[in-house]
């Protein structure tokens, strides 16, 4: 895991991938209102995918994995100096939480933060598998299941239940 620095500059740094992101779609697009040639379309739906795949969900996640860090100090730790960790572009090694918080060099709370607007096929099985990963002893301290969706948290919220997982689900 890497340390979080200056939020800020994380944020920053962020947002200028953002923007070129946006940038790129932009200067693909730009004009175009109708297409009427298939290899035309195709080939425009191949550079959007070139610009997009990848950050497309890796900077909403990243992003997210700072707004998590700053709802737990602000609900759990207002008092502390809370040392957080993180697997930013989703490159978590097994065992490894999205977001950890240290206080006084041990991990206080555990956190998987998802995108995902709803839980159905591959993003639930996957929702599933990521609840039982946090839920493994290895997760040491609090642990945190964040989501964006109403219908994310309820499908969360049921499976944690069901499973009797201690994981809080809160959406952000």
């Amino acid at each position: 895991m890497k340390p979080i620095g200056d939020f800020e500059s994380e944020r920053k740094t962020l947002l200028d991938k953002a923007t070129n992101l946006i940038r790129g779609v932009s200067e693909l697009v730009v004009g175009v209102e109708r297409v009427d040639d298939l290899p035309e379309a195709v080939r425009i739906l191949r550079g959007l995918r070139e610009v997009c795949y990848e950050n497309l969900n890796i900077i909403q996640h990243d992003a997210m994995i700072l707004r998590a860090a700053d709802w737990i100090k602000s609900k759990y730790y207002p008092r502390r100096d809370v040392e957080w960790c993180w697997n930013p572009r989703q490159t978590s090694k097994k065992g490894e939480a999205d977001l950890h918080g240290k206080v006084a060099g041990k991990i206080v709370v555990s956190a998987e933060i998802t995108t995902s607007k709803n839980a159905k096929g591959g993003i639930g099985k996957k929702m599933t598998q990521t609840l039982r990963k946090l839920n493994d002893v290895k997760y040491p301290g609090r642990r945190v299941y964040f989501v964006q969706t109403e219908d994310m948290r309820r499908s969360a919220e049921a499976e944690v239940k069901e499973e009797g997982y201690e994981i809080d689900v809160e959406i952000l």
